[in-house]
């Protein structure tokens, strides 16, 4: 994996805690826009301090391919973060499997930026990972990251009951798989 990918109008990067307070700008800014998504968020996740620290979980994970997060970037502009993709629950073989998370700027929707650089950081992990499996959970009434689950190859395979605490309350989701079949005889 690379620490960084570029698309035709976007560079996708892994960060150093360098970028904390960047990445804080991002996450406080867009804070309303999220939390109907996501967990609740502890009482210093807001802090410079937090996400340096986060910052420098997610790039030693990332050198042991333990979890990827990419922050997105408009070419041209790398002091205003857009989006972040983020690959977890990474399983070895005999599942080669992982999760993918993603979350977009309010003031970036609608623009084409999520699937460019959706499908530019599922590529990057099938190709240069031995990952299998994507999977994506997605609450039933986001119909924006629905369609661009369905826009990119995921598939629908269900609804897992209670799946995960937001607000305070086990929601379901929906449950959507991209299968890498270069790998299906390795």
């Amino acid at each position: 994996m690379n620490f960084k990918y570029e698309t035709e109008r976007l560079i996708l990067k892994i960060l150093t805690t360098d970028y904390a307070a960047l990445v804080l700008n991002f996450l406080y800014t867009n804070r309303d826009n999220f939390s109907p998504y996501e967990a609740a968020k502890t009482g210093n996740f807001y802090t410079v301090s937090f996400q340096r620290e986060t910052l420098r979980l997610e790039l030693s994970a990332f050198q042991k391919l333990q979890y990827i997060r990419y922050y997105v970037f408009k070419k041209g502009n790398d002091n205003e973060i857009i989006g972040t993709i983020s690959f977890g629950n990474i399983l070895n073989k005999p599942y080669s499997s992982a999760s993918i998370g993603y979350k977009f700027d309010k003031n970036h929707l609608h623009m084409g930026y999520a699937t460019e650089a959706v499908s530019a950081a599922v590529l990057a992990v099938l190709n240069n990972t031995s990952i299998h499996r994507i999977n994506a959970f997605v609450i039933p009434t986001n119909t924006p990251s629905i369609h661009l689950l369905e826009r990119i190859g995921f598939e629908y395979e269900g609804i897992c009951r209670e799946f995960a605490l937001i607000n305070g309350e086990y929601t379901d989701h929906l449950h959507y798989a991209l299968i890498n079949h270069r790998h299906a005889h390795l």
